[in-house]
C-alpha cells in the first residue's frame, strides 16, 4: 500500500456504509454519508457517523485502506464527548 497524507474525516467520509477504525483498529461506527464543515478557514468538519446508540459528528484524520475503510491515524473528538464535558461543566 503506498504510503497515504491523513486527512480529515470530512473528506473520507463521504459516501455511505464505510466502516470507521480508530487508532487501535477498534470499530467505531459505519460512514452515514453526511458530513459538515464550517468554510471560516478554522474547522477541519465533521463527518456523521451511525453507531449502536445512534448518529455521532466526529472530527480528526484519517486515511481510506482499501478493503478496510477509515482508518483514523489521531485521537478523534465526538458529539458524545463533547456532551460529557458540558455536563461535568454544569
Amino acid at each position: 500500500m503506498p504510503f497515504q497524507i491523513s486527512k480529515s474525516v470530512y473528506y473520507l467520509a463521504t459516501r455511505e456504509g464505510d466502516k470507521v477504525y480508530d487508532m487501535n483498529n477498534n470499530f467505531i461506527g459505519l460512514t452515514s454519508g453526511y458530513t459538515a464543515i464550517a468554510h471560516n478557514g478554522v474547522s477541519e468538519g465533521k463527518a456523521c457517523l451511525d453507531t449502536p446508540t445512534g448518529c455521532h459528528w466526529i472530527t480528526g484524520k484519517g486515511i481510506f485502506v482499501e478493503g478496510m475503510g477509515i482508518k483514523l491515524t489521531e485521537k478523534y473528538i465526538s458529539t458524545e464527548d463533547l456532551l460529557k464535558i458540558e455536563n461535568v461543566k454544569e
